[in-house]
């Protein structure tokens, strides 16, 4: 991924000293006699391998927040947890990330409550389980809200290799095996592994502007995507457009309305099921399915304040309807297993463009020079 966009002072480059740091903690974690081999969301077993894949990326997700945090505030070393905790304890985990502080010769507890959550670039919605904020208020207090943050940091390889080719424990392999008879050319060079902060807020912005999405509900995608013309091109002869097979015309408005949307494949509409529309379109339905589609006459702006603003474009259809991240919402594995108080990630983004949330950076400034 190109850096031309990407804030210089949110980044960092890893050391040798990180990758050794997060490998030494991975090693101590499979050797606990308490851990076990099975993975505890999906149950499937883990061995040493599948624990490399899975938490070296988030102990250099918190170095580098740690990291880029002393670049702020030079006069404080910061520490975070290298702690092994229990699956329930990390279910139920009231600790900050950042869990202590150095100042000169004295060591202190840190003023603010620092949460650390590796950023999935294809995951549109973060926040926090319900769990573990009900955790923290138990063995805490609802204080503790006020002056917690969250951070997403993000790891990536800077190179033009595929993403098989970017694999952080096939870059520590190609480092540490020295042999003739098996090499690891192939993948990325641990250099060229970076890590930024894509966001970072206060709890207080995810109550205020972020929503709460129950178990047993889906994950809806983010956006409405773009889908077959529902017309079908001009007639060579008569420059008439006729409506493709399959698709009944629902409804013709200019200006300003309220559209509801469902659920594909339950009928439903969700809490965040209500759109203001600003344009010019036609609504359609697609028979088999039941599911609705817009056309767009002009391009069409249609928003709320939980999905935030989508511009769709003249003469391009549109699917009108959620559909789940995880597949089916009639199987039940497919729906999520806890609640969560989430935040659409491009509706932060348009927050902080409104003024309403604090930048990235001035929200990592603060915590720097007030932890």
């Amino acid at each position: 991924m190109s850096e031309d966009n990407l804030n210089k002072n949110l980044q960092y480059t890893f050391t040798e000293d990180d990758f050794l740091e997060s490998l030494e903690f991975v090693k101590k974690y499979h050797l606990e006699p308490t851990k076990g081999t099975r993975n505890r969301t999906s149950s499937t077993y883990r061995g040493f391998g599948g624990e490399m894949d899975d938490f070296i990326s988030g102990k250099l997700a918190e170095i580098a927040t740690k990291k880029i945090l002393e670049k702020y505030n030079e006069n404080k070393k910061i520490l975070i947890d290298q702690n092994i905790y229990t699956n329930k304890e990390i279910i139920e985990k009231a600790d900050p990330d950042i869990i202590e502080i150095e100042e000169g010769d004295k060591k202190r507890l840190p003023n603010l409550y620092v949460e650390i959550k590796k950023d999935f670039s294809n995951w549109g919605w973060i926040g926090m389980p319900i769990p573990q904020l009900d955790a923290i208020k138990k063995r805490r207090d609802e204080n503790t809200f006020k002056t917690m943050f969250i951070v997403h940091p993000r790891i990536y390889f800077q190179d033009n290799k595929n993403e098989k080719e970017q694999n952080i424990v096939g870059a520590l392999l190609k480092r540490i095996i020295s042999s003739k008879k098996v090499h690891f050319n192939e993948f990325s060079e641990l250099e060229d592994l970076k890590c930024v902060i894509e966001c970072c807020y206060s709890m207080n912005d995810l109550f205020e502007h972020g929503n709460l999405f129950k178990s047993g509900n889906i994950i809806p995608i983010e956006s409405f995507g773009e889908t077959v013309n529902i017309y079908n091109s001009p007639n060579s002869k008569t420059g008439v457009r006729k409506i493709r097979t399959g698709y009944s015309s629902i409804e013709k408005f200019s200006g300003e309305k309220e559209v509801k949307v469902k659920i594909k494949g339950l009928n439903e509409i969700p809490f965040y099921g209500v759109f203001k529309i600003n344009g010019n379109i036609e609504l359609f339905n697609k028979t088999k399915f039941n599911t609705q589609f817009i056309y767009c006459l002009e391009d069409t702006k249609i928003s709320n304040g939980v999905f935030g603003k989508q511009t769709l474009s003249k003469d391009k259809s549109y699917q009108f309807f959620f559909v789940n991240k995880q597949g089916d919402p009639t199987v039940e594995k497919n729906l999520k297993f806890k609640d969560d108080q989430w935040i659409l990630r491009r509706r932060l983004d348009e927050l902080i463009n409104e003024n309403k949330v604090k930048s990235t950076e001035d929200t990592i400034k603060f915590i720097a020079e007030n932890i």
